[in-house]
């Protein structure tokens, strides 16, 4: 009996041991294989590099060129990317994911620089994902010197600069040497790889191309039950007058629709499609989570309003209207996250599939050599996930180029990269973009179009005004209101003073000039981060109030200039004095933009009249206010005018309202009694435009 005793009692402490060890078990597959009860995907975006070999000298005139419209900080992209991998080697990821645009312009030296921090990670145990972006391939690639060197070493010159340096042609990658260079980054021991033995020929709406495999792949994340479905969406193939096509399918059912788009875009194919969902299939069957990265996104990160009058819509993968094939398909096969880049903002958008009950969030970080230079951690567990940021403030002494000769730059990068690449970088490199735009074609080309445009000198009599005109357009109200200082400042004009010409008090901030202020909002876009920020711009914050003063100001700014003096001298026809004091009274006091305030729409109907009749045969001539609002009113006033926009904003007008907001907030046409007299109105309440579309529409994309 007491042998039996102590058999029993070695049996329970047994199972006891088991069971206890089974829950230990059960721990550790809950923490995963790394002892953590999360698992970490470090992410960094868009490194963009161009080497520093290539770059040759920051100062070089051919470099500054290429890099003068872009906001990244190309000179030292190298050094950024080396300091990210440091402070991800620190952190100790689970796994690091690459979105894309690996590279500036898709040089070979580029792909190996960064293929080499790749290494690096791996050697410090953090696997590394990479796939293809629209800036790695056929990117025409180029090295900056000088051009005495270059013809020195036989080499072909591209392009000269004043300054004696050139650009050179460099080698760039194909695909296949793409993926030889990333090789142990994605592709080796690869669950699956999208390949095709031979091209595919497609005709689509009469146009012929051949599809070929892509650089998609599959892995599954180690120390983990997540399998990665990565999705090379990037268009780098070339026809034989080296112009870049691809043939992509938007929207389904009935409404699906081919499209051709050029480089730079995503592409989607049928075939591609179905590869993804063998894909997801496989995952589903083998009990794998699925994720998915790609480079460009796959829901709308820029807002409705915004992704619908800018390319935020052609930058989505095979979607419309919000919807599309692949999110659906996520939906069904259970992708909660996908991971992506390529619009430099750091942004979160979800799908919402009710059917399947389930919410896809599409993870997009920004660009690492661009502000806020962010590193993302999603720290995915049982439940949900969280995002951490983090953003490079400072790099490594070691890691600057020698070129970087500058005090004052060095000091910038070393110290306090989050003010430079915002405020001067992006400042600058904004300013220059402008000006690539206004004068692209000539100088002023732009203020030219527009005076071919309004027809201001038909008998070509007056090219010295015309010249004279354009250069007061760009330096004393463009760029002077651009600099125009925040508040008050001796010697100049600033946005405080007009403010206070009209008993409105500006709110302070640290923000100095008009265009500065323009940039920090801007990099608030940029950044998303208003938990640590608390820059979230709102209709009563300082932003707000300072952008809708702003606006206001351009009135007072136009009003007080020259302009239309100086277009009257040129075309009689044109009122001599066309915005009143009572008119930007009105806007200031009241929030509304009264287009009958002492004949201001009549006068603007004498400038525009020569386009209209240009266009449509209709001539404005001896048009009132009466006859405007008249017929607009018998058109169907506001109603109409709305119709009308929505074709450019498909399904933001409907029911008498706009986006949600009742017209008859917004604005107002037709004719209204005041003492005994029906009298016309046509005003847009400003203020309510602002607040319910700007902020609470549109700033829904882009302002937060």
């Amino acid at each position: 009996m007491k042998k039996t005793k102590i058999i029993i009692s070695v049996l329970l402490v047994v199972m006891l041991v088991t069971l206890a060890l089974c829950c230990v078990g059960c721990n550790n597959e809950e923490k995963n294989k790394s002892g953590k009860k999360e698992y970490v995907i470090a992410i960094i975006s868009d490194p963009q590099i161009v080497a520093a070999a290539e770059v040759g000298d920051d100062d070089y005139a051919s470099f500054q060129d290429f890099n003068a419209i872009g906001q990244k900080m190309l000179f030292i992209s190298e050094a950024i990317l080396k300091t990210a991998v440091d402070r991800l080697i620190e952190a100790k990821p689970n796994v690091v994911l690459i979105p894309g645009d690996l590279t500036e312009n898709g040089a070979k030296a580029g792909h190996e620089m960064a293929a080499s921090q790749c290494a690096r990670l791996e050697e410090a145990g953090i696997p590394t994902y990479v796939v293809c972006g629209n800036h790695d391939i056929n990117k025409n690639p180029k090295r900056y010197m000088k051009t005495s060197d270059a013809q020195a070493q036989g080499l072909t010159v591209y392009e000269e600069f004043s300054d004696g340096t050139c650009s050179v042609r460099v080698p760039g990658v194909s695909p296949e040497e793409f993926t030889r260079i990333f090789y142990e980054y994605g592709f080796k021991d690869a669950v699956a790889l999208d390949t095709l033995d031979a091209p595919v020929p497609v005709t689509i709406e009469g146009y012929t191309y051949s599809e070929v495999g892509t650089m998609s792949y599959v892995q599954d994340l180690p120390g983990s039950n997540y399998r990665l479905v990565t999705i090379d969406a990037a268009n780098y193939y070339e026809d034989e007058n080296e112009n870049t096509y691809y043939m992509t399918y938007y929207g389904s059912g009935i409404n699906k629709h081919a499209s051709i788009k050029g480089t730079g875009y995503p592409v989607m194919t049928k075939r591609l499609l179905a590869w993804v969902e063998n894909q997801l299939i496989a995952a589903k069957e083998e009990g794998k989570r699925p994720l998915v990265m790609a480079h460009f996104p796959f829901n709308n990160q820029m807002g409705d309003v915004v992704g619908q009058i800018t390319d935020g819509i052609d930058n989505r993968m095979n979607m419309v209207d919000g919807y599309g094939e692949l999110l659906q398909l996520f939906a069904q096969y259970g992708v909660e996250y996908t991971f992506t880049g390529h619009l430099h903002t750091q942004h979160v958008s979800t799908y919402v599939d009710t059917y399947n009950d389930i919410v896809v969030t599409d993870i997009e970080t920004g660009c690492l050599t661009n502000y806020p230079l962010p590193i993302r951690f999603i720290k995915l567990k049982k439940g949900g996930a969280t995002i951490e940021n983090e953003y490079i403030n400072a790099v490594k002494e070691e890691y600057l180029p020698a070129y970087i000769d500058d005090e004052e730059v060095k000091h910038a990068v070393l110290t306090g990269l989050q003010t430079y690449a915002l405020d001067p970088f992006i400042y600058d490199n904004l300013l220059n973009n402008f000006d690539e735009r206004i004068n692209d074609g000539g100088e002023y080309a732009l203020f030219y179009k527009v005076f071919d445009m309004l027809n201001l000198d038909p008998d070509d009599e007056h090219g010295e005004e015309l010249t004279e005109l354009a250069a007061y357009l760009y330096n004393d109200l463009y760029m002077a209101f651009m600099k125009m200082p925040l508040y008050k400042t001796a010697g100049k004009v600033s946005l405080e003073d007009i403010c206070e010409r009209y008993d409105v008090t500006l709110p302070k901030s640290e923000y100095e000039s008009v265009f500065q202020f323009f940039i920090q909002v801007l990099g608030s876009f940029y950044k998303f981060d208003y938990e640590n920020t608390g820059k979230q711009v709102t209709y009563e914050s300082v932003e707000g109030q300072i952008l809708r003063y702003g606006v206001f100001s351009i009135f007072e700014v136009i009003r007080t200039s020259e302009l239309f003096t100086r277009l009257h001298a040129i075309n009689p026809d044109i009122a001599e004095s066309v915005i009143s004091e009572r008119f930007v009274e009105k806007l200031y006091k009241e929030g509304t933009i009264d287009f009958l305030c002492d004949g201001l729409i009549t006068k603007l109907l004498s400038i525009i009249g020569p386009v209209v009749k240009d266009k449509i045969g209709l001539s404005l001539t001896g048009l009132t206010a009466e006859n405007l609002v008249e017929t607009l009113e018998t058109f169907g006033g506001a109603d109409t005018l709305f119709s009308i926009l929505s074709q450019f904003l498909p399904g933001s007008y409907k029911n008498g309202a706009f986006m949600g907001v009742d017209i008859n907030t917004l604005l107002k046409v037709g004719f209204e009694e005041k003492d005994g007299e029906l009298v016309p109105i046509m005003e847009i309440y400003f203020n309510n435009l602002f607040r319910d579309i700007v902020i609470a529409k549109v700033g829904a994309g882009v302002l937060y």
